[in-house]
């Protein structure tokens, strides 16, 4: 079969309308349940809607999509929950533990996107309180905190 790429916005309401009736992860329902309180009226289920008069309609669209939309905040939360857990369970806090005569590189303030993000390597000629070090870069004695700081390896 032969694909003509000109033609391409012929298959994106086909595209659209299954992103829109598929269920999600996250919430439980798909996007056109979760907008209009119902599911979507596709060709093959046409023949079994009830045919109601449109003010019970309203009562109902709206007391039900009440109900999805408190179902989908809930799922939203749950899966959120899941999702920082998950990420949590990923976080590795290193520990730095610089010593008096290690080479390290300090982060970079940079000015322009094309400079490096680190400079040096300095060394590590005092530590004081507060994860604070004093380093030795180009014959200029700078005070640091450790977090802008890295072990430099040859």
């Amino acid at each position: 079969m032969a694909h003509n790429h000109r033609k391409w916005d012929d298959t994106l309401k086909f595209i659209c309308m299954a992103y829109n009736t598929m269920i999600h992860e996250g919430t439980g329902f798909s996007t056109f349940y979760l907008t209009f309180g119902r599911d979507a009226n596709l060709p093959s289920l046409l023949a079994t809607t009830l045919n109601l008069k449109s003010p019970e309609l309203v009562r109902l669209w709206k007391k039900r999509h009440e109900k999805y939309i408190r179902r989908a905040r809930e799922r939203i939360e749950k899966s959120k929950e899941k999702y920082k857990r998950v990420q949590d369970a990923k976080i590795v806090i290193l520990e730095k533990n610089f010593e008096i005569g290690d080479l390290v590189l300090l982060e970079n303030n940079k000015t322009g996107k094309l400079l490096p993000d680190w400079k040096g390597p300095a060394t590590i000629i005092g530590i004081e309180t507060n994860n604070n070090h004093v380093v030795l870069i180009n014959n200029e004695r700078q005070r640091i905190h450790e977090n802008k700081l890295k072990l430099y390896y040859s």
